[in-house]
């Protein structure tokens, strides 16, 4: 092994061998090998030429012999050492023993090297005096924690027929259930086909008063109860505008109080403990966290990174976002740059991302006053990085009188894998709360199974 200590970096070249010699005489350990070697972890170059022509003589079915290998390294066999290298390299396998022990090796000096790489590389920049402190530090922390976790490491471009194989059975044995964030509104699901899936953001945008925040808290709340029965992930929710307490206080408001009675204060003991008993039932330590500091990309993606797990992202709101790294950028360039990054952290920690954000002042000028996708402020790019975009309307809220009165429509109005249409809620205006629409005018959202005990929910 050598290291740090004269200087060069960390390799084994006796594992290196014994590797490559054990792939040219058992070719059949290709196979199970998979991606977990790739030829830019082999230090040696030889090794590395090596390895790439026996992947593309098992990729083709071809017979791998001394012969077949020398002619799939063509002009590279004389840089390697020519035929010598090879029967060298075949002469000197004994025994495939300690095979996988010798890839171990060779895999943890290839991490060291990224990581060395990762931090020296940061260390540079760190130096240069143009470059925004935010931007650099996020490009650190993300760079060396891909180097780390092996983040897109030996992943590459994929075989669409393993890939396939794996989404088919997923489908019997509901696993690709399990991708989507459920947003806890039976009709709405179905609409989204399931939810928002890993790797997607959702934007949601909605005229101020039309219950935004709380329509995101609640598909936060519901999302962190299905981790909690499923033992697994959690939610974060950033929250730009309004400190945690607001957010615990919405969250409080059910049938025993109104929004209005908790922010007053002064309830009854009695009522007290019912509001306890509620919401200790449905909510489970670890699965559902607040920050409610001002944060841009960098920082949202760091915590994101230090929670680890995350199922589902909600950020409340877009355009309160702090820009990094946008010197003399417009404004709409800006905003445009922060859901292009927030659709980046979805496919980064493969979670579901719902960004609120704030609609154009023109909608009120309409006659009809349901948002479209153009009324998103300051959009730029936004609906083009976005997979969808709901929008919130209550006709209430511009005509007291109308027929719609508890009446919430979600206006599915992008669908990048679906169909658009409106999905109509009730809204329960004194708990500024959201529901599943029934015959009598609204009804509890059902209560998701659960491990261990549980309370009721709505």
């Amino acid at each position: 092994m050598t290291g740090p200590v004269n200087g060069s970096p960390w390799h084994n070249h006796d594992a290196e061998r014994r590797v490559m010699s054990a792939l040219l005489c058992e070719p059949d350990r290709l196979g199970p090998l998979g991606d977990t070697l790739q030829p830019a972890d082999l230090y040696h170059e030889p090794y590395r030429h090596l390895l790439e022509a026996l992947r593309t003589l098992y990729a083709r079915g071809s017979e791998i012999t001394l012969v077949t290998v020398g002619a799939a390294l063509g002009l590279r066999l004389d840089a390697v050492g020519g035929s010598m290298f090879l029967t060298n390299l075949a002469f000197d396998f004994l025994t495939a023993v300690g095979f996988d022990a010798h890839v171990a090796i060779v895999a943890e000096h290839a991490r060291r090297r990224r990581v060395i790489r990762a931090l020296t590389d940061a260390a540079t920049a760190g130096y240069d005096r143009e470059a925004e402190f935010d931007a650099w530090l996020e490009a650190v922390e993300r760079d060396v924690l891909a180097a780390v976790r092996e983040r897109g490491a030996g992943r590459g471009p994929r075989d669409v027929l393993q890939i396939g194989v794996g989404v088919l059975e997923g489908l019997t044995t509901g696993a690709a259930g399990a991708t989507c964030a459920s947003t806890g509104f039976v009709e709405l699901d179905r609409q989204l086909d399931g939810g928002m899936r890993e790797g997607e953001l959702w934007v949601c945008g909605a005229r101020p008063g039309m219950g935004k925040t709380s329509f995101a808290l609640q598909v936060a709340s519901w999302v962190a109860g299905l981790c909690a029965s499923q033992d697994r992930g959690r939610v974060l929710v950033c929250s730009l505008e309004m400190l945690a307490e607001a957010l615990v206080r919405r969250l409080l408001a059910d049938r025993e109080a109104t929004l209005g009675e908790i922010r007053r204060g002064g309830l009854t003991p009695a009522k007290v403990a019912a509001l306890s008993r509620r919401f200790l039932a449905s909510h489970h330590p670890g699965r559902l966290f607040v920050d409610d500091r001002p944060a841009g990309l960098a920082q949202i993606a760091s915590e994101c990174r230090r929670l680890g797990g995350v199922r589902l992202l909600v950020v409340d709101y877009l355009q309160l976002m702090r820009a990094g790294g946008t010197r003399g950028a417009s404004r709409e360039q800006v905003v445009s740059e922060q859901a292009r990054g927030l659709k980046e952290i979805a496919k980064e920690q493969g979670c579901a991302v719902l960004c609120l954000a704030q609609l154009n002042r023109q909608v009120e000028a309409r006659q009809d006053r349901r948002p479209m996708l153009a009324d998103l402020k300051e959009s730029g790019d936004v609906e083009a990085a976005a997979d969808g975009v709901l929008m919130l309307y209550r006709d209430e809220y511009y005509r007291p009188e109308t027929e719609d009165r508890g009446i919430a429509e979600v206006i599915v109005a992008k669908q990048r894998d679906g169909a658009t249409g409106t999905v109509r809620l009730a809204f329960v205006a004194d708990h500024v709360r959201f529901a599943n629409l029934a015959s009598d005018g609204w009804a509890p959202r059902p209560e998701p199974e659960r491990s261990g005990d549980g309370g009721g929910r709505w």
